[in-house]
């Protein structure tokens, strides 16, 4: 049965640190983790998320967690666009 949506869930963009995934595939040292769509070395690993626990459990479960290259590429592609603040 579907859930009813009673409000808009909002997502956040998360930073993931090495030390925070360490004993998953993508983990390299303290000091860098392996992307999870190009396979590239970075510092740091970017999430779409509800949460920072959700974004951590998504990298550790291998679901997300792509450099920031890789990040603005997908977010390029579904035609994201940000929201200036009012005056």
């Amino acid at each position: 049965m579907l859930k009813k949506k009673t409000k808009e869930e909002k997502l956040k963009i998360f930073t993931v640190y090495p030390n925070e995934i360490k004993n998953t595939w993508n983990y390299i040292s303290e000091d860098e983790v392996k992307c999870g769509n190009c396979n590239w070395y970075t510092s740091r690993l970017f999430v779409i998320a509800r949460s920072r626990e959700e974004a951590i459990k998504f990298v550790q479960d291998g679901k997300d967690g792509v450099c920031g290259e890789c990040m603005s590429d997908r977010l390029s592609y579904i035609g994201f666009e940000l929201k200036a603040p009012e005056d």
